[in-house]
């Protein structure tokens, strides 16, 4: 139980908030001491990750929504990223005027992040079945605080049930 100025919060909703934001944060800190070593941030690898996931469907409001994310915050970091070479954004005819995309450096970068073991090795304290459960009431709790938001769900990554064996 959380403990505030001595006494216990008895409020179970704030202390699951703080219980996940801790680690959330923890895991980050883990994470970003792994990525040091490839020079890039949490936050612009969730980029990296989102431009490959959407392919030539990445705009920057595409980006900002899958991240959930504003749109002045991702158009800035994408500002910074192509300043580092890891993007670039192109003219497109379409409905959004710029498609961002991968350069040779970004997707270098991408894929050695992808070969990090902090999460395996931090995770691996539960079981399958245990990670299963987790998975299933992260989504569950994603999708609701999308839905207060007015954002659908299906417009997020894992919109499902995502069971993949390894």
């Amino acid at each position: 139980m959380i403990k505030l100025k001595g006494k216990p919060a008895n409020d179970e909703f704030f202390t699951l908030w703080v219980l996940l934001a801790q680690t959330r944060d923890a895991l980050l800190a883990a994470r970003e001491r792994e990525y040091y070593q490839h020079h890039i941030k949490n936050e612009r690898r969730a980029v990296l990750f989102a431009i490959a996931a959407l392919g030539n469907n990445a705009t920057p409001i595409a980006i900002a929504r899958l991240l959930i994310r504003k749109i002045n915050s991702v158009t800035e970091m994408l500002n910074r990223m192509e300043q580092q070479g890891l993007i670039e954004k192109c003219q497109s005819s379409g409905r959004s005027k710029i498609v961002v995309k991968l350069t040779k450096r970004g997707y270098e970068i991408y894929h050695q992040s992808l070969k990090n073991s902090t999460d395996k090795r931090i995770l691996s304290v539960l079981s399958r079945k245990q990670r299963d459960q987790l998975k299933q009431y992260l989504l569950k709790i994603r999708n609701e605080a999308a839905r207060e938001l007015g954002i659908q769900s299906r417009s997020l990554l894992f919109t499902q049930d995502f069971n993949h064996r390894e």
